[in-house]
């Protein structure tokens, strides 16, 4: 539920420090000197004058939850609008009301952080879950994260996992990293039957993302040939070192480890069945 002080049409308070009359009053000074000068004035750093920033005042107020986006990223930003994270949020408020998921998410962010709007980490949840369901990525992302923690004073494993399913579905920056949540949720049985090769396939769509928790996760289960992965020596080493040139120390380890142990006599590469049991 959106706070009732950033509803559209609501009433709202004015910026800390300006009464409304003092507002209105340079308001309409500004707008006779338009009127008299015949041209536009501009607001923040270099931004679109302030004739653009109100023709998409106007088509928010219509219904258009882009030209809303736009709105409150001038205000939040102080490009084209002084900065004001209080009007930011307000109409990034406005756009989440006219279903721009976008909005919803960047509401929940301020909703979050007490920035611009007083600090509600349950109302900034429910934005988080409005901009999921419109397949926002990171909003299903920091509600995978919140359930896990615990934000709500209890972990709750089972929403954890649902939400960082959602996630890894959808294509964002932490995408690779929620499919390797998935997997580990899988692995560990947390929230979902256990299922080592469940845990493996999102371990491999995370790796193949760029994720190197995912092919660190992969690695592991080729080396001990756990769920559909047989033993594979050759491919455990070659995703560790690909997960390790990826930042991944403890991939490192794992690659320097089996290079190692190929070199020792008996120990060469090895390609087994499921559970250690040799090939047919």
């Amino acid at each position: 539920m959106i706070p009732s002080s950033l509803r559209p049409g609501g009433r709202h308070p004015c910026d800390p420090g300006v009464g409304c009359r003092a507002l209105a009053f340079v308001a309409a000074l500004l707008a006779a000197l338009v009127v008299a000068g015949g041209c536009s004035t501009r607001g923040g750093k270099g931004g679109a004058p302030v004739d653009a920033l109100e023709a998409l005042s106007a088509d928010c107020r219509k219904g258009d939850g882009k030209a809303c986006l736009k709105v409150a990223t001038a205000h939040y930003q102080g490009r084209g609008a002084a900065q004001s994270f209080g009007r930011a949020a307000r109409w990034f408020a406005r756009a989440c009301s006219v279903g721009e998921p976008e909005g919803c998410f960047h509401l929940a962010n301020m909703l979050e952080l007490g920035q611009g709007v007083k600090k509600d980490l349950a109302a900034a949840m429910k934005q988080y879950d409005a901009a999921c369901k419109g397949k926002v990525g990171p909003g299903c992302f920091r509600l995978g994260k919140y359930w896990f923690e615990g934000g709500g004073g209890a972990r709750d494993f089972a929403r954890s996992a649902a939400y960082f399913k959602r996630s890894c579905d959808l294509s964002h920056k932490y995408q690779a990293l929620s499919c390797f949540f998935v997997g580990q949720a899988f692995a560990s049985g947390q929230g979902v039957p256990r299922s080592l090769s469940q845990a493996g396939r999102y371990f491999k769509r995370s790796c193949d993302l760029g994720g190197r928790k995912g092919c660190t996760g992969l690695a592991a289960l080729y080396e001990k040939g756990l769920g559909e992965f047989p033993v594979d020596l050759a491919m455990a080493r070659k995703l560790y070192s690909r997960a390790c040139h990826m930042g991944q120390l403890a991939a490192c380890e794992g690659a320097k480890k089996l290079r190692a142990l190929g070199k020792k006599p008996g120990h060469g590469v090895r390609s087994e069945g499921p559970g250690g049991r040799p090939k047919p």
